[in-house]
């Protein structure tokens, strides 16, 4: 593409807020999995923006050691599982995840990978 096309090219952004979420966490992955779906079929869009904790109910009002639990490792299945939508629907998707922080002993943090076709890369 020569830079004029790139320069008057429009991104289409559609943002999902996939709740309320239960503490049945494979449901709730499967539940905006199919939702990711039937976004990128019906309307095609390049980025995709998924919630704060996209797989778990809200917990970041009381931040307590029993959800550490939940934490999930990036990469990991779940970073997988977007990404092979990511690669389907030909988009980018963002997602918030609660991460196993290896770096802090096991502790938890909020992340925000980020999923695309081509590529496995984690943003903070």
């Amino acid at each position: 593409m020569s830079k004029d096309k790139d320069k008057d090219r429009r991104v289409k952004l559609t943002v999902l807020q996939g709740g309320p979420n239960t503490v049945a966490i494979e449901q709730n992955r499967e539940r905006i999995l199919r939702k990711v779906d039937e976004i990128g079929e019906s309307e095609h869009p390049d980025y995709l923006l998924l919630g704060e904790l996209t797989t778990l109910p809200y917990i970041g009002a009381v931040l307590d050691q029993k959800y550490f639990e939940w934490a999930e490792p990036i990469p990991g299945p779940t970073t997988e599982m977007f990404a092979e939508k990511a690669a389907k629907h030909g988009m980018c998707i963002l997602l918030g995840l609660f991460e196993k922080a290896s770096t802090t002993g096991g502790a938890a943090e909020r992340t925000i990978p980020r999923r695309a076709p081509r590529t496995i890369q984690r943003d903070q």
